[in-house]
């Protein structure tokens, strides 16, 4: 859902932050609630920086942009396309290829694995993966709401002494994200607003972990989830995934590709650090901040 500067920074180069930045919605403020009180406040607009905030919208919206950008340099992303299978061959690797209706067997000089925690390319490359999964199902959902209390240009977070925890931001006019570490975020999120609708709601378990490496012979590479994965928390999920690419983008045009684990694995395990040490905090795991609570 949020695009953070950095994302922004890298998008520029290919004329996609401007367009992103037409269609979002700029957060300037973050609100963090207890009890249903105002705790503190992040002002975002005080960073000295050109994109002093976070820029939300809706990621088939991002996805979009960034496809008709792509169409413009003459490249057509497939959907739907799975790749079922990939052999490196020293020097080419092979890959079977599943439109639905056909398959093909295609050879590519290099093959970038983003396709989540259960990456095929990663089992297929061989590369280690280790992880662990919190005990409790998160959830993630966006409502139609009515008569909201809150700022609608924040991101509120809200605390409890259970050790739960709720995320909301607005999307568009009467439409929010939710997200929750627990199943039905709605109930995480406190206050005298009606959700007359639900657009979209799922639970899910969250793993934390990621790959030993992040390539294969410089032939075979991991970026996103494939080869980091960590709690939502902080929203440097998709932003780190971009990063990941920008750098392998760069490091293939310098002729650099045996640099990129030793870039980018330093700074997914700091995320991974960062993100987990968040959610503790906000889930109250620390006895001396449930007695705060």
């Amino acid at each position: 859902m949020g695009l953070n500067s950095r994302s922004l920074e890298i998008l520029e180069t290919s004329g996609v932050a401007e367009r992103l930045l037409a269609t979002g919605r700029r957060i300037g403020r973050v609100d963090f609630w207890v009890k249903e009180g105002l705790a503190g406040s992040v002002d975002l607009t005080r960073l000295r920086h050109r994109y002093n905030y976070l820029l939300m919208l809706p990621q088939d919206a991002t996805e979009s942009i960034l496809a008709q950008r792509l169409l413009q340099f003459g490249v057509t992303v497939e959907r739907p396309v799975v790749a079922r299978s990939a052999v490196d061959l020293g020097g080419a690797v092979s890959a079977v290829l599943d439109e639905g209706f056909r398959k093909t067997v295609e050879l590519f000089s290099a093959v970038i694995g983003a396709n989540g925690t259960d990456s095929m390319i990663r089992h297929a490359a061989g590369i280690p993966f280790h992880a662990f999964e919190y005990e409790n199902y998160w959830g993630v959902a966006e409502y139609e709401v009515a008569n909201w209390p809150y700022d609608f240009d924040s991101l509120s977070i809200f605390l409890n002494a259970r050790g739960q925890f709720g995320m909301a931001a607005g999307v568009a006019a009467d439409r929010y994200r939710f997200v929750a570490n627990a199943p039905k975020p709605r109930f995480q999120v406190p206050g005298s607003y009606n959700v007359r609708r639900t657009l979209s709601e799922v639970s899910f378990s969250v793993r934390v972990g990621q790959s030993d490496h992040c390539q294969a012979h410089n032939q075979i590479f991991l970026a996103g989830d494939a080869a980091h994965v960590h709690a939502p928390i902080g929203g440097r999920g998709m932003n780190l995934g971009i990063e990941d690419a920008a750098v392998l983008a760069q490091l293939f045009e310098e002729d650099r590709l045996e640099r990129y684990t030793a870039l980018r694995r330093p700074i997914a395990t700091a995320a991974i650090h960062g993100t987990y040490r968040r959610t503790a905090l906000t889930s109250h795991a620390h006895p001396a901040f449930r007695g705060v609570l």
